[in-house]
């Protein structure tokens, strides 16, 4: 018996990989990746787990778990899903034309009229089995259906846990940890320090340091060299699709707070530039008319408040963006004529002589969290 329900689950597997390795390749190297790949075995413990909701199924509808030993079953083919951590399975639809549409035409008693209606008892019954918690599921998380084509599948949307190479508490003594579970990990990135690894040696980024705890992390998320603030890791591979994801949507949301040159005499407003990287020096950004090298930016701004130390005005401001070229906040600020305090790339020397730092910080960031769907918000206070 056992046998043949581990049978299922390798072909159930096999799909779940081949789905995973086809998200995260280019298209032209989708189909050679994804039949080697497609052969790998997930591990142990989530085997386990598909082994009792499989095996919950057939108890429940009263179906023989020899059954999985029939070649039909033994041949059961799975697609690939358009959700990171989620595949599918069409056992449901196989077992009702194989054994329950038999059945009831034999008793003459018709419980369910269609594939689609045992399909969803089916979903019905997984999902209970995960809400009574008849075994300790760890890694299946929901169980649901999807309209159209797919309307006589079932779809199991799963969880990794990270991998912690050392004592995670050291991390907290080298940079300050805002949030942190199984699949992503927030910090406060200080001013001056690299987000990712760059070219000389022995430079500190933030991905170095939390390499050396998290050794599958992937950095997801960037802020530039000089500015502070919330930084968004992801520390699995479905962690790292589903944000990803969110990044390429533009469906986070953003706030920055930067302290500026002068006050701004409106309370908010909008920014919309067209930018490009310079013509002589790709680093930096210039402000251009649209055009076919051009890129549309969008700043939302309102003020928090002005001030005045030592006959210099300045304003601090929260910034939203709507957009995210690089540079995109410390390019719009300038060209209104109110560069960001400390501001080396874009102000002028007087301007940039009144901080020892970029007066530019991260300090909300809201995303959709790549296990629960839920909506996080992570705040940063700004420390200027």
């Amino acid at each position: 018996m056992l046998k043949g329900i581990l049978k299922l689950v390798n072909f159930w597997n096999a799909s779940y990989h081949k789905s995973q390795i086809e998200m995260a390749s280019p298209p032209a190297k989708r189909r050679r990746r994804g039949k080697h790949h497609a052969r790998v075995a997930v591990d142990q413990e989530l085997q386990q787990e598909l082994c009792s909701l499989i095996k919950h199924v057939l108890d429940y509808f009263t179906l023989p778990c020899e059954l999985l030993e029939e070649p039909q079953l033994q041949q059961l083919k799975t697609s690939s899903s358009d959700k990171p951590g989620v595949y599918t399975s069409d056992l449901a639809l196989r077992l009702y034309h194989s054994h329950i549409r038999p059945r009831q035409q034999e008793s003459k008693e018709v419980i369910f009229p269609d594939s689609t209606a045992f399909v969803h008892a089916c979903i019905r019954v997984l999902q209970q089995a995960l809400d009574t918690r008849v075994y300790p599921f760890r890694r299946v998380v929901k169980v649901e259906s999807h309209n159209g084509i797919h309307h006589d599948r079932i779809f199991l949307q799963t969880r990794e846990f990270a991998t912690v190479s050392v004592n995670v508490t050291r991390l907290e003594d080298q940079i300050s940890v805002l949030y942190v579970d199984e699949s992503v990990l927030v910090v406060n990135k200080p001013f001056n320090m690299l987000s990712v690894d760059g070219n000389v040696a022995n430079e500190v980024s933030v991905q170095t340091l939390v390499r050396r705890y998290y050794p599958d992390a992937r950095m997801v998320h960037r802020l530039d060299f000089e500015t502070s603030g919330i930084l968004l890791i992801a520390l699995t591979r479905t962690a790292t699709q589903h944000l990803n994801l969110q990044f390429r949507e533009r469906t986070l949301h953003k706030v920055y707070t930067a302290r500026v040159f002068g006050h701004v005499r409106d309370e908010e407003g909008r920014i919309e530039l067209h930018m490009a990287p310079g013509a002589t020096d790709r680093l930096v950004q210039c402000v251009i008319p649209e055009g076919e090298s051009s890129t549309l930016t969008k700043t939302n701004w309102s003020v928090l408040e002005r001030s005045e130390m030592d006959e210099i005005k300045s304003t601090l401001m929260s910034l939203t963006l709507l957009t995210g070229k690089t540079h995109q906040l410390r390019v719009h600020m300038n060209h209104i004529g109110h560069s960001i305090l400390g501001d080396s790339l874009y102000a002028e020397s007087t301007v940039q002589q009144l901080s020892s730092r970029l007066l530019l910080h991260a300090t909300t960031l809201e995303f959709t969290h790549p296990v629960d769907n839920q909506m996080h918000t992570i705040h940063c206070k700004c420390p200027f």
